[in-house]
């Protein structure tokens, strides 16, 4: 049964079902805790004839305008580029559908980051290995480094350069090893292409990298491999993972600089001294706490914003020039730019788009739906 496809496995399965009915039986990966998921998986399959494992995942595309401008603002920022350029790479391509023309406008040429940024609009979709096919042919690049826009990269990227190469591979995709699940390998969403893989993605329609790219590769004998690396690679893919991966990258940063207590403050930032911070906090350029507020972290604050008096912000992100009013309440939230949350609101758990033109009923809760039953949410400044 170990030479089976997956498809031939599970049919097997379900015809040798003791009754004429199979139970099929389905699992989140990693729930209800990634310590003891092995042990649930283990009971569930003693009981049923097939086990499915669902990996977590949200479509940002469902999630609406507000987590997609999440996504570009990460981009934005410039983690991943940043990545690229300590790896030597000085040239990149962006592509992020109807998105790309605000990320231009946001990075530019890429002067300021030192490198050379180039833009491919797709409106079609094309998918993943789509883009990278119309995107490439532009370039006379032989070998092609691609990175998912959600993906957080923390491998090294000589390393991974260096183990494609050594391999002859048409495709090296990288993997993440999670010692918690003995090892298990979990997809990192970067990969290294030749420029012959090209030659096998289809000039129109969506094209995926897994779904369609890989199968052809293997059914014409080019070689795919994987690389695998420790750790895991945080991808930003709704507003819960947003959070999520700022409150990850935080923590990273306080640790590294234990002795400022997990307090990173720009020079031109300013905290009253009757302001309380715990960390992990960080705080950008301009920024303003004032008198008898509280800041638990993680939490990030952009430039030019400003916490006003007895207000508390706790587990949130803000993002630029916000304004958070005297005694309102902050948990948990995503906070978009010149968004202001007016004096004695308070906020749980919901994403405030930035330049919002109406208070309240435009606040999402992290989960998508609208948070109802929240008071006036934010407003433009």
């Amino acid at each position: 049964m170990n030479d089976m496809k997956p498809t031939e496995k599970i049919s097997a399965a379900i015809k040798a079902a003791p009754s004429k009915t199979a139970i099929v039986a389905f699992i989140t990966a990693g729930y209800p805790s990634r310590a003891k998921f092995r042990e649930h998986l283990q009971q569930i399959g003693n009981a049923a004839d097939v086990v499915e494992i669902g990996v977590p995942f949200t479509d940002p595309m469902a999630d609406g305008v507000t987590i997609q401008r999440s996504s570009r603002e990460a981009l934005a920022q410039g983690f991943t580029l940043r990545w690229l350029l300590q790896g030597g790479i000085t040239h990149a391509t962006i592509c992020a559908n109807g998105t790309t023309r605000l990320i231009q406008a946001a990075l530019g040429d890429g002067g300021e980051l030192g490198m050379e940024l180039s833009y491919y609009l797709d409106g079609t979709p094309r998918g993943p290995a789509g883009c990278v096919r119309d995107a490439g042919l532009r370039t006379g690049s032989q070998t092609i480094l691609v990175t998912d826009g959600t993906a957080i990269p923390t491998v090294d990227v000589a390393d991974l350069l260096a183990s494609h190469h050594a391999s002859g591979a048409a495709v090296t995709a990288l993997v993440h090893r999670d010692q918690a699940l003995s090892g298990a390998a979990s997809p990192g969403g970067i990969y290294v292409f030749e420029r012959r893989a090209l030659d096998h993605i289809g000039a129109n329609g969506f094209q995926d990298i897994k779904e369609n790219l890989i199968p052809r590769l293997h059914r014409a004998g080019e070689r795919v491999v994987a690389h695998a690396s420790e750790g895991f690679c945080p991808h930003v893919l709704n507003a819960q993972t947003y959070l999520a991966v700022n409150h990850w990258m935080l923590q990273r940063l306080a640790q590294r600089d234990e002795g400022r207590g997990g307090v990173l403050l720009h020079p031109s930032a300013s905290v009253d001294p009757a302001a309380r911070l715990v960390g992990p906090v960080l705080l950008g350029a301009g920024v303003r706490v004032e008198a008898g507020a509280t800041l638990v972290g993680p939490i990030s604050i952009g430039g030019g914003s400003v916490v006003g008096p007895r207000a508390l912000v706790a587990r949130s992100v803000l993002w630029n020039r916000c304004v958070v009013g005297q005694g309102s309440v902050v948990h948990g939230c995503v906070v978009g730019n010149d968004a202001v949350v007016p004096p004695a609101t308070r906020l749980f758990n919901v994403v405030c788009p930035q330049q919002q033109a109406h208070p309240g009923p435009h606040a999402r809760s992290l989960g998508g739906a609208r948070n109802a039953s929240a008071p006036p949410a934010c407003a433009t400044a």
